[in-house]
């Protein structure tokens, strides 16, 4: 009733997503009429022919290392906590070659991240980098990426991964999930199962053309669909159609 009263409610929602839409409708019983989705998009990612060289250079990362990364706040919910078991799991089935978890941003989980990667004795697995500036320049010197946060309203990490040319591994939580096709431009697993995502990790460490073949995927959908400019251009349109 309260959505329906002219006085309390506005008259259009825009939403950074499809899903973000439905969820409005279905859940904070916005009327369908008022909602309207403009995908979220951010600035492509320019990967320079020799940009993986450099950040790896820049990171004194090896050249032979199998390189996933993960950027956001070191908060619980974004959980870095997951990912750190995730390598663990990762360097249990694949002990004998080299595997770097470049872990990007700050936040107040940091001192407890740090406690947990000494306790699995993780320091030449793990990195904590803390906050940088220079993160979308880092994301070529990775060979996939993870997110493993427990909610979003739409990843723009995810789609800079994807802009970056790289597999991308996502729970299986639908706010998530939103951008990635399984088996397509990444791998959806279950959300509180590490085993599994370092499974499908494995899979990839193995197979350099499927690398090769989901990052090609996830480049392309994210340029064709969730770019800045494609979402300015919907944004503009939106509004004219919700103010005419």
């Amino acid at each position: 009733v309260r959505h329906r009263l002219p006085w309390v409610c506005a008259d259009t929602q825009f939403n950074v997503s499809e899903h973000m839409r439905n969820r409005s409708i279905t859940n904070a019983r916005i009327p369908a009429e008022k909602c309207i989705a403009v995908q979220n998009g951010t600035p492509p990612v320019q990967n320079a022919p020799d940009q993986r060289l450099l950040s790896r250079s820049l990171l004194n990362l090896p050249e032979d290392a199998f390189v996933c990364i993960t950027t956001g706040r070191a908060h619980p919910y974004k959980r870095f906590d997951f990912v750190i078991e995730t390598a663990e799991a990762l360097t249990r089935r694949n002990p004998d070659l080299p595997v770097v978890f470049l872990l990007i941003g700050d936040g107040p989980a940091m001192d407890s991240l740090q406690q947990l990667v000494q306790h699995k004795g993780l320091e030449n697995t793990v990195r904590l980098l803390g906050f940088r500036s220079d993160t979308r320049k880092l994301l070529p010197a990775a060979d996939v990426a993870m997110h493993a946060a427990l909610g979003e309203g739409f990843s723009l990490s995810i789609v800079e991964y994807m802009s970056a040319s790289l597999p991308v591994l996502v729970p299986d939580i639908p706010s998530v999930k939103q951008a990635i096709a399984h088996g397509e431009s990444g791998y959806v697993f279950a959300k509180d199962d590490p085993d599994a995502a370092a499974g499908y990790l494995s899979t990839l460490l193995h197979n350099a053309e499927l690398r090769v073949r989901l990052g090609a995927n996830a480049h392309r959908i994210a340029d064709a669909n969730y770019t800045l400019d494609t979402c300015g251009e919907k944004f503009l349109r939106a509004c004219e159609q919700a103010f005419e």
